[in-house]
């Protein structure tokens, strides 16, 4: 074997080890540990607190590290299936229950997200990224309806869409008011439809 191949080897082995440790911490915070230590992480992935830090400077790099895991294996979730071609009460619908699927799927790694958005700039960063691709999908997918409107209103029945069909309106009505849901699904059409019809 030679020196590049003994490298080689190396090398692939401490990214296997330091992929396992990143998925260990998004195992632990699906599972609702919102703030795994650095031991559970360990024990998780089954290598020694040290290589933990040897991998990762921190804890928050880290949970970082395992939420952009998740964000990038969620991106096939976010097409959508809603075709402008479509009416439009197939389409309010098509795009509520893909939204609700998405959320249900990942509700804890947000709470995580959330909470770290302010203090970890890549999260930050992420999250931005991601409600832009929405805000663009509910333009995109409502353009019929909302060119209707011009300049500042169409901006605001837009984003009233788009808010609408957000987490945080998925998070109060399902685990704040917890509702059922059909009733979810209900009060989420009908916040759209009143945001893109008036």
């Amino acid at each position: 074997m030679t020196k590049t191949e003994r490298k080689d080897g190396r090398n692939l082995r401490a990214e296997r080890s330091r992929a396992a440790v990143a998925n260990a911490a998004l195992d632990l915070i699906r599972a609702g540990n919102p703030r795994p230590t650095a031991a559970e992480i360990a024990e998780e992935a089954g290598v020694s607190l040290r290589l933990v830090f040897h991998h990762y400077k921190d804890v928050d790099a880290l949970r970082g590290r395992a939420l952009e895991l998740q964000f990038a294996r969620i991106e096939p979730m976010l097409e959508t299936a809603a075709s402008i071609d479509l009416p439009l009460e197939k389409r309010i619908n098509t795009l509520t229950k893909e939204r609700i699927s998405v959320y249900a799927e990942i509700v804890d790694v947000l709470h995580v997200a959330h909470s770290m958005e302010f203090t970890v700039e890549d999260i930050r960063v992420k999250l931005q990224e991601m409600r832009e691709v929405l805000r663009k999908q509910v333009a995109l997918v409502f353009a019929p309806e909302l060119s209707k409107f011009k300049g500042v209103e169409r901006r605001e029945r837009t984003t009233a869409s788009q808010i609408a069909m957000s987490f945080t309106t998925w998070e109060a009505l399902t685990l704040h008011d917890e509702l059922p849901e059909p009733r979810v699904l209900k009060s989420i059409r009908w916040m759209v439809r009143h945001a893109i019809e008036g």
